[in-house]
């Protein structure tokens, strides 16, 4: 056999090695070890990543009951903001409805003091009477064709 010959021949030897033992060097490997060495070995991982689920398992329990009790506050208050905002709608709502009567009884009372002294004196016309329910109900913001209808 020539030299290149044996070259390629260890070469391929050393590639088989490889493959067969995992080791590049020409180390001899380990030898094998027993059924029940790999068992225990197998065994051993098996519990180690059961140990790790278990662990994991706790911790994601933990955080499901802080979540729960967060939901449960954030509940607690919502309710309390929707009871605190329909009261301040009735109350402003009531503050409306008084600011709208007051403003109509001082149109009203604007109204009044500008029509009884003309009823004494002279009679007044129906375009007059007309012309004045319109302000009246345009300052309180009513249509008149509505309340004529």
């Amino acid at each position: 056999m020539s030299q290149w010959a044996d070259n390629r021949h260890s070469t391929q030897q050393a590639h088989m090695d490889i493959f067969r033992t995992g080791n590049k060097t020409n180390t001899p490997a380990a030898p094998p070890k027993s059924k029940t060495t790999l068992v225990f070995e197998q065994i051993e991982e098996v519990k180690a990543l059961m140990g790790t689920n278990i662990q994991k398992v706790i911790d994601n329990i933990d955080k499901a009951s802080i979540l729960e009790q967060k939901t449960a506050d954030l509940l607690v208050s919502s309710q309390q903001f929707k009871t605190a905002s329909t009261k301040l709608k009735r109350q402003m709502w009531w503050k409306s409805v008084k600011l709208q009567l007051a403003i109509g009884t001082v149109v009203l009372i604007v109204v009044g003091t500008i029509i009884v002294p003309r009823l004494g004196s002279i009679q007044m016309t129906r375009v007059e009477l007309h012309t004045i329910f319109s302000w009246t109900c345009q300052m309180i913001h009513i249509s008149p064709t509505k309340i004529g209808s």
